[in-house]
């Protein structure tokens, strides 16, 4: 058996066609001189009829299949109808319709599709605001904690010279009592850093001392010797 494939069209197309259908035959009745009078004199100036399918019109439409179309896939195409109130299923003859099917399906993809990406847009535009704002609140929060610490060990210190009023130092507080006066003797120990220390300090000032010399010189020259050249210029 031949696999039939089924389309589905909108109710609103199908009550279009009957619409037309049924303008053609009372359009004539409207386009009377007297009635359109008439209806120009109540501010009418366009009429338009319209129909809709009751329910039982289209339940006696689903409940015969198309000539041509298995009863069973009929009622499958019923069955997956995503919209029973929209559409109707519509057997799809010809080659023609495949590629007007295939066009339709892609459209919606497409818009599906472009939706979809102005969201995953939007998305991101508005974790990136987040993001620049986290950072902020970050670095915020880091200031803070710096401070809060540094508070913090004052505040231990101060703890720590009450709790240890009118008591000896320990070794370890001795030794760091020491090695200051321990850095400052290598420092003042004129074999160690404060004689090549007050070595380059000396030829520091030297070099300053015979920039400012060498910049208050002044070249003079002979009036005999200038006019000369002069002369010689004019020459």
């Amino acid at each position: 058996m031949t696999r039939q494939k089924l389309s589905f069209m909108l109710l609103s197309n199908l009550q279009m066609v009957l619409q037309e259908e049924f303008q053609l035959q009372h359009y004539a009745h409207f386009e009377q001189t007297n009635i359109k009078t008439q209806l120009q004199q109540l501010g009418i100036t366009l009429s338009m009829t319209t129909t809709e399918l009751s329910p039982a019109q289209i339940k006696q439409l689903l409940q015969n299949p198309p000539a041509g179309v298995d009863p069973v896939i009929w009622e499958q195409a019923k069955v997956d109808n995503p919209d029973a109130e929209k559409l109707i299923p519509v057997p799809m003859v010809g080659f023609k319709e495949l590629p007007h099917r295939l066009k339709v399906v892609q459209d919606q993809m497409t818009k599906q599709h472009q939706t979809r990406l102005d969201t995953i847009s939007e998305d991101i535009s508005e974790l990136q605001k987040n993001q620049i704002t986290t950072m902020a609140k970050i670095a915020q929060y880091k200031r803070k904690l710096m401070d809060l610490s540094h508070r913090t060990l004052q505040v231990l210190i101060k703890q720590e010279i009450q709790r240890k009023s009118g008591y000896a130092n320990q070794a370890d507080e001795e030794q760091l009592r020491v090695q200051p006066d321990t850095i400052q003797c290598e420092l003042n120990a004129p074999t160690q850093f404060k004689g090549p220390l007050n070595e380059l300090i000396a030829q520091i000032r030297m070099q300053n001392n015979f920039g400012a010399v060498k910049s208050e010189e002044r070249c003079y020259i002979d009036a005999d010797l200038l006019q000369e050249i002069k002369q010689h210029l004019k020459q």
